[in-house]
């Protein structure tokens, strides 16, 4: 079966991203382990004993600094509750959202949106999947 261009570009210039991890965020990845199912190396890490971890709090770390030092570019709105995405009504484009904030008040925020859930991980409800 032939490669997808994802799995290519995946296999092929995946050293990129990783260089560019290690490069912006002073991110450890520089020892090589096989972990969980793999039959190869390929899990780029540190001396921290979670490679995912230590990526995720590199990213969150660096937001967190562009959003203290460049407010008018990016805010960071920790429990709100999104309940509908605001688009442009000639393009259908996601324009801003409609959320309830920690304080149970309805808001509504315009600009680029990055929907970060947490996963499922973060749900303790009895519903959850955990």
């Amino acid at each position: 079966m032939p490669a997808t261009d994802l799995q290519k570009v995946l296999a092929h210039e995946s050293a990129d991203a990783v260089h560019w991890l290690m490069d912006a965020f002073k991110l450890d990845l520089s020892l090589v382990s096989r972990l969980g199912g793999h039959s190869n190396e390929r899990t780029h890490r540190g001396k921290e004993r979670f490679p995912g971890m230590t990526i995720t709090y590199g990213l969150m770390e660096k937001y967190e600094a562009v959003c203290k030092e460049q407010p008018h570019r990016a805010r960071l709105l920790n429990k709100s509750h999104v309940s509908r995405l605001l688009t442009d009504e000639k393009t259908g484009g996601v324009i801003g959202v409609e959320f309830t904030d920690v304080n149970k008040k309805v808001l509504q925020e315009y600009g680029s949106v990055i929907i970060c859930t947490g996963g499922y991980g973060a749900d303790f409800s009895k519903d959850s999947l955990l």
